[in-house]
């Protein structure tokens, strides 16, 4: 991977994307950007749009990786150089984990796994400021996958251990052992991998009071089924 043209490339898709929000909020975000106060306003707007950006096609995903680097920029840069409290510092620090989480994920669709990682290394950093163990633990079997597909299958059992012990809910918990599961298989672990399949489909029959964290909201039967 060429890190020079990675650095170009994310400065010049945020100086575009940075343009678009000057039209948008003008007056908001140049403040923002001069260390003043980031609003609450400002937040609902990012956030609201890296839901749009996540939720097009996949097909689209060579369009939008660009607006996504960029998006993160901004936001890492918010959170460098903005004022603001500390409810909405989680806010951006949540919205900087999940842009960092995605962005990753489209480094590995690209086999540029160095940049997969470092993006993910952001990701948890981020989730650990914001509080969140849950989104901290997906970004970890993240890395587990990715071990996994690298031929690394016993440090991806490794780091699944650590997710899952900082992690609750079920759907969550369902995926971290479907990974570890595959991992298993590629040690040709057979007892653990059946017992950790076993343990996926036991965690996704549990009724969470609570909605499955973003990062595993698409987890269900089928998924499973399939692995």
């Amino acid at each position: 991977m060429d890190r020079r043209s990675f650095m170009t490339f994310s400065a010049i898709s945020l100086a575009g994307l940075a343009g678009q929000w000057a039209v948008i909020e003008p007056e908001r975000l140049t403040l923002a950007m001069r260390g003043k106060r980031v609003d609450a306003e400002l937040v609902n707007w990012l956030e609201d749009t890296s839901k749009g950006l996540t939720a097009l096609p996949t097909e689209q995903r060579q369009h939008t990786i660009r607006l996504m680097d960029a998006h993160l920029a901004t936001v890492t840069h918010l959170i460098q150089d903005g004022v603001y409290g500390e409810r909405t510092g989680r806010r951006l620090h949540l919205l900087a984990a999940s842009l960092a989480t995605t962005c990753g994920w489209h480094r590995f669709d690209q086999g540029q796994h160095w940049a997969a990682g470092k993006l993910w290394e952001a990701a948890l950093q981020s989730a650990h400021a914001a509080g969140d163990r849950d989104h901290g633990a997906g970004v970890l079997s993240d890395f587990a996958y990715q071990a996994n597909w690298l031929g690394e299958p016993k440090v991806s059992v490794d780091q699944l251990a650590h997710a899952l012990s900082g992690i609750e809910h079920p759907a969550a918990r369902s995926l971290l052992f479907l990974r570890r599961a595959r991992a298993f298989a590629a040690l040709g672990d057979s007892p653990a991998c059946y017992r950790d399949l076993s343990e996926a489909d036991s965690s996704l029959a549990v009724e969470a009071t609570d909605p499955a964290p973003g990062w595993c909201g698409w987890m269900s039967p089928a998924d499973l089924a399939v692995d």
